[in-house]
């Protein structure tokens, strides 16, 4: 552990850290802004923190509303709490390196729930900031910013009540706390839920909640015992988390009000737009537009509340070039939460959001929650003391027969894999000179990139969970400038660590090694085509490329401002199949929609797929099958040949969610294409033929 660096105080008071130069400023005092402090100072990084709030705590020092929050903590887990182990079951408490700072908030919790209440939290936080010794200037708050040019070089001047701060880097923890107002008229009827009174204010009352995400369903859930009735309207259908297998939805703590509208409780669920909203007869009307096209309607309530979620508090850094997508205002970063378009910003706690991985299988990360983005603001600190101050990081050497073990250690219990599944990974360094070494976490995304870790050579272990729910460890082997990713099987109890798992683990390393062009996976970015290399391997890196440039598709080229996308090269065309029917032999099939007698026939020596509806199994995709063929996957993310991941997907092949994100030959690909052969063996290890072998198997 680095000793800390002396604190700087304004002369005649106690409050830290006054106004002037520093090498790096923290805005912010909540659990994002305590975390990266944290880091930074235990790698010996002199930064000022400041704060608008009075004491440490952020958004916890007044939200949520109705007392308990939606993250656990278990306290009596059967890891002991001052173990790394135990951050998988505690949610709440931010990272440290010393035993008696770890697992805080659940020496705050009186065990009545297992979900820390508000002033649980608040407490946890505040307790953390004292006994790690996070100076913060409270009371400070940020008012607008500007560039200079200074003897360094540029830096950014922050303008606050207490005086300007000038820093070449600034990292901006300031949550997503501004109430976001939809513009629909007579929006100033409502109060938002920033605005709600005390639950008893609403006792015998009609109350209409716009929106159907959690704090609408907070708000119903705490007002079910006061209100007359509750009715929730949005455009959406509600989406639960117990169905969507991940955080996205209605988390299983609100879903009361779900299961009262279900059995015809008294609670409303209506999808439908606003289209105003209006005084009538001394109370309030919402006039709705059902989603399905039914009649308008209109609800008439005695308070209507907006639970239209909050926005980033961003200020003035749009007019300084500050990307910003959705109407939250996230910023748009780089995989190292820097800003895409102002570099030199950074953001830290909820704000990291911005940075969304590659989502696979759509599947969001965790960066908006505590158990999520604290790991980021770790990574962070490490990312800037490397490449900003100069810090050099060698990571401890591993002898090659412990890198199997290793990173199934951490696929079981690494508590980052698991919190921020897909987006975090544990690498190790495969240097052939040097030999294994465990380079730490570092986000996914850059090491698909190629931005990280230095060695040419490197392995990378993640956790993944597909859009069936199943859970199960994924490897990303790079090597000659090559990336192949290999799922591993999962397990009912999550235990990565069996025999099984070694082989399988051990396999998908051999491919480092091997020269063989169809144990070769490429990462090709969206749009940016595909080249056969001299060897005959599939999806060479163009020099123009997205991948080249760095980045992860071409939904996100219009960030990197530094230098132009190259034009996107037309899709891999595949051969037509031939109608061989009354149309003669050799000519393209033309099929009018809904004629089912003119379907086009495979190739010759196949016979005549089924109709549909008499097929039994998952529709499949049928193409021309050739020797050495490219393999796709189809719209259900499932691959057209060969071995695919628990629950019958390949990863990187969700829903269109990859990297290529393009419609070839109608199928929906992922970032990942293999080769395979006549016997739908794709050529990774121990990949043969099989049931389920898609257009290598006779329809």
């Amino acid at each position: 552990m680095v000793r800390q660096q002396a604190v700087p105080a304004e002369p005649g008071t106690e409050r830290p850290f006054p106004p002037g130069d520093y090498p790096l400023v923290v805005v912010g005092s909540g659990p994002g802004g305590l975390q990266v402090s944290y880091a930074l100072r235990r790698l010996g990084i002199e930064h000022a923190v400041i704060s608008a709030d009075e004491t440490a705590g952020g958004m916890f020092r007044r939200w949520p509303l109705f007392q308990r929050l939606l993250s656990w903590t278990k306290p009596y887990a059967l890891p002991d709490r001052s173990a790394r182990a135990f951050e998988r079951y505690d949610w709440n408490s931010l990272l440290a390196d010393e035993a008696e700072l770890r697992g805080l908030a659940a020496t705050f919790m009186d065990g009545t729930s297992s979900f820390p209440s508000r002033a649980e939290m608040e407490a946890n936080l505040v307790a953390f900031a004292e006994r790690a010794g996070i100076a913060v200037r409270y009371g400070c708050r940020w008012r607008s910013t500007r560039r200079e040019e200074g003897p360094g070089g540029g830096r950014f001047v922050l303008e606050t009540t207490d005086g300007e701060y000038r820093a070449p880097i600034v990292v901006f923890a300031v949550g997503v706390a501004e109430p976001f107002r939809p513009p629909i008229p007579g929006i100033e009827l409502a109060h938002h839920y920033a605005d709600v009174r005390p639950p008893e204010s609403y006792a015998g009352r009609r109350v209409l909640v716009i929106g159907k995400r959690n704090s609408g369903f907070e708000l119903a859930t705490g007002l079910l015992p006061w209100a007359a009735s509750v009715v929730l309207v949005s455009p959406s259908p509600a989406k639960l988390s117990v169905v969507t297998r991940s955080l996205v939805g209605v988390r299983a703590r609100y879903v009361q009000p779900y299961e009262d509208f279900a059995l015809g409780g008294g609670v409303g669920l209506l999808d439908a737009a606003i289209e105003r909203l209006e005084r009538l007869d001394g109370a309030l009307a919402a006039r709705l537009r059902p989603s399905d096209g039914g009649e308008a309607m209109t609800v008439v309530a005695d308070d209507i509340i907006e639970a239209t979620g909050f926005a980033a508090p961003v200020g003035d850094l749009p007019e300084l070039g500050l990307a910003v997508v959705g109407q939250g205002r996230i910023p748009a970063q780089t995989a190292w939460w820097e800003s895409a378009s102002l570099p030199g910003i950074f953001f830290a706690g909820t704000l990291s959001q911005g940075s969304g991985g590659l989502k696979k299988h759509g599947q969001p990360s965790n960066s908006g929650a505590v158990h999520g983005f604290r790991y980021n603001a770790r990574v962070l600190a490490r990312h800037l003391a490397a490449t900003v101050f100069g810090r050099r990081f060698d990571g401890p050497s591993l002898s090659p027969e412990a890198v199997v073990d290793t990173l199934l250690e951490e696929a079981t219990l690494g508590p980052e894999l698991w919190h921020q599944k897909a987006y975090l990974a544990r690498v190790v360094g495969l240097d052939p000179d040097a030999g294994p070494r465990d380079e730490g976490i570092v986000p996914l995304a850059a090491f698909v990139d190629g931005a990280a870790p230095e060695a040419a050579s490197a392995v990378a272990m993640t956790v993944e969970a597909d859009a069936a729910g199943s859970i199960y460890p994924v490897v990303y082997v790079r090597a000659e400038g090559r990336l192949s990713e290999h799922a591993l099987p999962g397990h009912p109890l999550h235990e990565f660590r069996t025999s099984e798992h070694r082989r399988a683990l051990a396999a998908a390393l051999a491919t480092r090694r091997s020269g063989s062009p169809r144990r070769r996976v490429a990462v090709v970015g969206a749009g940016c085509g595909l080249r056969r290399a001299a060897s005959g391997a599939v999806g060479a890196r163009a020099p123009g490329s997205a991948s080249a440039l760095g980045l992860r598709s071409r939904r996100h080229a219009h960030l990197d401002r530094s230098q132009p996308l190259a034009p996107p090269r037309a899709p891999p065309r595949l051969p037509e199949p031939l109608d061989r029917g009354r149309r003669g032999l050799g000519r393209p099939a033309r099929r009018r929609a809904g004629d089912l007698r003119r379907r086009p026939l495979p190739e010759p020596g196949r016979r005549r797929r089924r109709p549909r509806a008499a097929r039994s199994g998952p529709p499949r995709r049928s193409v021309p099958l050739h020797p050495r063929r490219l393999q796709l996957g189809d719209s259900r993310g499932r691959s057209a040949g060969g071995r695919g991941p628990p629950g019958g997907r390949r990863a990187g092949a969700g829903r269109g969610d990859g990297l290529l994100g393009e419609d070839v030959a109608g199928a929906r690909p992922g970032p990942y294409l293999e080769l395979g052969d006549r016997r739908g063996r794709s050529g990774l290890p121990g990949d043969g033929p099989r049931a389920g072998r898609g257009a290598a198997r006779r329809n």
